[in-house]
């Protein structure tokens, strides 16, 4: 590809280049940056090669040897006083951090503890699906690492037994060695990072003003979050089920392009691109019974009732039991968890009959197709009419028979609640049935925020 072509010879047909782009020499190396603008103490960041700089994430370049060693300079207690004196204000322009004075301009332990603190802060960020070099869920690895370290005592007993049983772990157990994980990488960050401000503080003869020690909210990596963790497994899980992740496979196994079977061998996703997420148990293949099979996939069948409860706590939600209150969130809250950590980007879509929760049902985008809202409607949409119309007459019937006061008060509000359902499913068939019939086709390079419009909207622009 010819990197930003665009950006250096396009002309506005005048023979005028349209932009005027500057230090393009510059473009695409090794560098650090950081931000023009910043509320707190500014914050410098290493960027391999492959990035262009801009005013709003200015760069610094140097040779490796000496960039590290300026990186490290800047990220510390020594750099942050002297930007006090030289820029008092949010912002930090290109001469403020050329004002810093540089003592040195190499240091081989200053080096590799920058190198130390670069692949800890990266192996931080890649345990989320945000990072491109995301490869699995953190408390799938570890239920990985603790499947095939007790598998070895199952193969012994197959061995002298002639059995093999099903090796499972808690997910519990897999949250506690994530955690544990977190806070070594926590602390080894901090301390290299107080080792370094020791390093330049006696560099500058600073020791009288400055002290060495980093406090806690200023590490940057993340520490175990309970809630947060759980609901990142959650949003992995849906992943899988629609095949954006695989359990044999490290990192995105489908964004778009050919379809391939053959790298779902464990856990098959789903066939048609459609998720219904209902308000009970309606369906056998709905998004909980999808999830709880994820579940037992990936942690076992003998832990998964203690695996469900322990999820459901997490997600801190009331419920008769575990898969009420799973059901729970998906319902009421994993679409808006979704959209928070995609910024408004979302890459799983959510149909929505509305308030009464009528009907619900999540797709994928990249396996998105013009039918695709057609078969929601058609597929499942109708199932949901004709389903509530059933309860309707049921609990009719249970008001017209029953001798039981408590029966029937139980009937009447049931009855309501499904009436209203489906009133808002029929207003919501009649709004989708345009769409469906618009066959509306994605293209997937024009982005994320132009599809999700242009899949709600029909050709009358409504």
């Amino acid at each position: 590809p010819i990197y930003g072509f665009e950006i250096r010879n396009f002309t506005d047909g005048k023979g005028k280049v349209r932009s005027r782009p500057q230090n393009t020499q510059f473009y695409f190396r090794e560098s650090f940056s950081w931000s023009l603008v910043s509320s707190g103490v500014a914050a410098f960041r290493y960027k391999p090669t492959g990035h262009i700089f801009d005013v709003a994430g200015m760069s610094c370049f140097a040779p490796r040897e000496k960039l590290f060693y300026l990186l490290a300079l800047c990220n510390t207690k020594v750099v942050t006083s002297i930007l006090e004196i030289v820029a008092p204000t949010i912002n930090y322009q290109c001469g403020d951090i050329a004002n810093i004075p540089v003592i040195g301009v190499s240091n081989k332990v200053i080096g590799e503890t920058v190198e130390k603190n670069i692949a800890v802060s990266k192996s931080d960020w890649d345990s989320f699906e945000t990072s491109w070099d995301f490869a699995e869920h953190p408390l799938v690895k570890w239920s990985h690492q603790l499947r095939d370290a007790t598998s070895i005592g199952a193969t012994m007993a197959y061995y002298y037994h002639g059995e093999r049983p099903e090796v499972s772990c808690p997910v519990e157990l897999c949250y506690l060695l994530w955690q544990g994980e977190c806070n070594d990488r926590f602390a080894k960050l901090k301390a290299n990072e107080e080792e370094l401000n020791r390093i330049f503080i006696d560099i500058y003869g600073l020791q009288d003003e400055l002290t060495p020690e980093v406090e806690d909210k200023d590490v940057t990596v993340r520490r175990a979050d309970l809630g947060r963790d759980i609901r990142s497994l959650i949003s992995y899980a849906v992943g899988c089920i629609f095949g954006r992740y695989s359990l044999d496979k490290p990192g995105l196994a489908y964004a778009g392009g050919d379809w391939d079977d053959g790298k779902y061998q464990t856990f098959r996703p789903d066939e048609d691109n459609v998720l219904p997420i209902t308000d009970e148990d309606y369906f056998d293949d709905d998004i909980v019974g999808r999830f709880v099979d994820f579940v037992k996939t990936v942690y076992g069948t003998d832990t998964l009732e203690e695996n469900l409860t322990f999820i459901a706590d997490a997600l801190g939600t009331r419920g008769k039991s575990s898969r009420d209150v799973i059901r729970t969130y998906f319902l009421k809250d994993f679409f808006k968890d979704h959209r928070k950590t995609y910024q408004n980007r979302p890459i799983y879509w959510l149909y929505d009959s509305g308030k009464q929760n009528g009907f619900k049902g999540l797709v994928y985008l990249h396996r998105c197709d013009k039918n695709t809202t057609g078969r929601v409607r058609a597929d499942y949409l109708h199932r949901m009419e004709q389903i509530y119309s059933d309860e309707v007459n049921r609990m009719q019937d249970v008001i017209d028979h029953s001798h039981s006061a408590h029966e029937v008060s139980v009937a009447e509000k049931r009855l309501e609640k499904m009436k209203k359902q489906i009133k808002e499913c029929q207003d919501y068939d009649a709004r989708l049935g345009h769409l469906a019939l618009d066959q509306i086709q994605l293209n997937l390079d024009d982005g994320v925020k132009i599809n999700y419009r242009k899949a709600q909207t029909g050709r009358d622009g409504k």
